[in-house]
């Protein structure tokens, strides 16, 4: 992890700063301040690497310490990163959208605004090193450091044209990169898409980064982002196989009658919850509903890997709907499923499903209706992409429990069912 990196976080609400401060020490040096004139000061007198600063600040706030911070020479190339809702992003902060090195929307979950402070600063890490080694095309690094993952994620985000080679105990990789995108790869015999995913699993080993190193063939079919995705997808299935080879071999070895495997219980479940609602997604009001249905799926023994909010936006559900069902296998909403204007949580679920599942619709509206006359009024979709199962809930915190409640006992099934189980038991 790269630790030589000196973070200045700016915020005048101590509880955000404390939460923010407890996940990047992790991976920097962090400084905390409440007030964005001592900021100012602050990086004039001991520049940092990296500023976080939160825009709507009492006094000085994010936007006027990002205009001086670079209308000075000395501090001018600090990158700095601003936190605000998304209306300030697209409206107050529009003007100021070049300069600033990336946003974090308001509110965040904190794993995934530490996950995008750590993406820049691995970033400049990697920049800092090449740097720090005047006259050389050729960086080197461990990657005990530097991860693979993270070292790839780095030069994407840098958008580096290079030759990344990679060791580790006499095996070798070698990684071409045009302006950040991984267009040609080679491990030993393997080309392409193979070749990068037989490397993110390194945990050890040396890597070597010539910036004057290219390459025109292309043997890679996705993005740098696309490659990683479906990488960490493939190491995740892989995973799970090899828990599944030890369960059995440890009831083979207990001498003990063997029973059929079922698929959906012998690998971790993952899923998704996605909380669809403006004002939620503005800070307006809290989101009770999608921890209520967090609690509810890890306690019938899911794994829920991802959990965010957002507008009743139909291509933002569906764009995030269509990120999650690649990995996990199972996406659940709650909200934006009845009958206002901006309701379209359905008609998102409708546009990247491939097959219907209306028999569960009907039992979550059944079961709705024993308690309410209302629950008729629900919309909520069930579907299948690909070997994801989909599922509407209602937006109200105990209508959503209660409608998955009445489906969850039968979640197991189906995905046993989708991933190709189709023995009757």
């Amino acid at each position: 992890m790269p630790s030589n990196i000196k973070v200045l976080l700016v915020d005048d609400n101590p509880m955000i700063v404390e939460m923010l401060r407890q996940a990047l020490v992790q991976f920097s040096q962090v400084q905390t301040l409440n007030d964005a004139a001592d900021a100012l000061l602050k990086a004039i007198e001991d520049k940092p690497d990296l500023i976080i600063a939160d825009f709507a600040m009492n006094g000085m706030d994010g936007r006027q310490l990002l205009q001086k911070i670079k209308s000075r020479n000395a501090s001018a190339s600090i990158p700095v990163m601003l936190m605000a809702s998304k209306t300030d992003i697209n409206e107050k902060l529009k003007a100021v959208q070049d300069t600033v090195e990336d946003f974090i929307e308001k509110p965040f979950f904190l794993k995934e605004a530490a996950a995008k402070i750590k993406k820049v600063v691995d970033k400049i890490s990697l920049e800092k090193m090449a740097r720090e080694a005047p006259g050389e095309s050729v960086l080197r690094g461990s990657l005990a450091q530097m991860n693979v993952l993270d070292l790839l994620q780095s030069l994407d985000m840098g958008r580096k044209t290079c030759a990344l080679t990679l060791s580790n105990n006499g095996d070798k990789c070698k990684m071409y990169f045009t302006e950040g995108q991984i267009n040609h790869a080679l491990y030993g015999d393997l080309k392409g898409d193979p070749a990068v995913y037989k490397v993110l699993a390194w945990t050890g080993g040396v890597f070597e980064i010539d910036f004057a190193g290219s390459s025109s063939e292309q043997t890679t079919t996705q993005s740098t982002q696309g490659l990683l995705l479906e990488g960490l997808r493939l190491l995740d299935e892989s995973s799970r196989d090899t828990e599944e080879n030890v369960l059995e071999s440890e009831i083979e070895k207990d001498r003990k009658p063997k029973e059929p495997v079922n698929p959906a219980s012998a690998k971790t479940k993952t899923a998704a919850v996605l909380t669809i609602s403006d004002s939620s997604y503005i800070g307006k009001r809290e989101d009770i509903s999608g921890p209520t249905i967090v609690r509810e799926l890890e306690a019938a023994g899911f794994k829920v890997v991802h959990a965010s909010i957002l507008p009743d936006e139909k291509d933002a559900i569906a764009a995030r709907m269509i990120e999650c069902s690649e990995l996990t296998r199972l996406v659940v909403t709650t909200g934006g499923t009845g009958i206002a204007v901006r309701d379209v949580t359905p008609e998102a679920t409708l546009s990247v499903i491939e097959r219907r599942i209306v028999g569960v619709e009907e039992k979550m509206r059944q079961e709705g209706a024993k308690k309410t006359p209302f629950a008729a009024l629900s919309r909520g979709i069930c579907g299948v992409r690909g070997k994801t199962l989909l599922l509407n809930l209602p937006g109200s915190p105990t209508a959503a429990a209660e409608s998955l409640q009445a489906v969850i006992g039968i979640l197991p099934h189906a995905l046993e069912l989708l991933d190709g189980n189709t023995e009757h038991h």
